[in-house]
């Protein structure tokens, strides 16, 4: 994986301020909304050392979950969760309780309603809202093969990452 040359002291954890100071950093320097996201999603799965990630934004009619980058899924995978219902699934419930979401397990999870995950090989996720002033804009979900692979992750973190994508 690429670094900028400021490496993380500890790998085990990742320093928040880096974190933030990144995805600052890739959404101020692309001008283009797909190219800022993807670039975003990238760094992100670096950082949280996770196998795959997906950004959705808010469709403004429905409601719904719009698949708008990703990275390492299946085409099936994107295809089948191309749109999510708010409150539907893991994603949808995120965005409907506009909070982080972090499943350590996801096949003994019973809220998980659709098969996607599971079919993708997919062992734990994180979900964050991205926010606006007083809108959630969108969801960016970073995937992991192994069970509690986000344990360590902070919420807090996450949270500032989602209002820092969701202003830009």
């Amino acid at each position: 994986s690429e670094h900028d040359g400021a490496c993380v002291a500890r790998r085990d954890q990742p320093d928040p301020l880096r974190a933030l100071h990144v995805v600052a950093a890739v959404v101020s320097q692309s001008p283009a909304l797909a190219k800022a996201l993807n670039a975003v999603l990238d760094r992100l799965l670096d950082l949280a050392r996770a196998d795959t990630g997906a950004i959705y934004l808010v469709e403004e009619g429905s409601g719904e979950l719009c698949l708008v980058a990703s990275r390492g899924l299946s085409e099936a995978f994107r295809i089948r969760e191309s749109l999510i219902p708010r409150g539907a699934c893991l994603c949808g419930l995120s965005l409907a309780m506009d909070d982080p979401l972090v499943v350590d397990d996801l096949a003994a999870d019973a809220r998980l309603s659709r098969p996607a995950c599971l079919d993708e090989r997919v062992g734990s996720l994180v979900s964050v809202p991205l926010r606006s002033r007083d809108r959630t804009l969108g969801l960016l979900t970073l995937y992991a093969r192994e069970p509690r692979a986000f344990q360590a992750i902070d919420r807090t973190l996450l949270s500032a990452i989602g209002w820092e994508l969701g202003v830009a």
